[in-house]
């Protein structure tokens, strides 16, 4: 667990810093150690991580502006955010599904996914 917590502060730091990519691997590396997560007692906290992760490296994609992969992983995020029934992870999801429509244009879509998210 200590790892997980490790590789996400440095793929904070690199992403605050403008180095998407190398965001990217850390929370990559990541996401693949919850993996070892498993068993009953740490399944919420295993999906809450994962549900995490992926809306990272979105964000990752979406300021490169690649709306194909930051999709993909937003849609990893939502079908956990949907399976747990949390209203927060779901929040979070459209929030950045409204971030992915403004990168990609789509602004009359964007501000509907954004006031659905704050209404949620």
């Amino acid at each position: 667990m200590q790892n997980i917590q490790v590789l996400c502060l440095k793929g904070q730091r690199a992403y605050q810093r403008g180095y998407y990519q190398n965001s990217r691997d850390y929370f990559n590396q990541a996401l693949h150690l919850t993996n070892d997560l498993s068993d009953k007692n740490t399944t919420p906290i295993r999906q809450e991580l994962q549900h995490d992760l992926n809306l990272r490296i979105s964000k990752t994609y979406c300021n490169q502006r690649k709306a194909t992969q930051a999709i993909q992983h937003y849609k990893q995020a939502q079908t956990i955010a949907h399976t747990t029934s949390d209203s927060l992870q779901i929040a979070k999801c459209y929030h950045q599904s409204g971030e992915i429509n403004m990168m990609q244009s789509s602004f009359d879509t964007a501000v509907i996914t954004s006031n659905f998210a704050c209404n949620s």
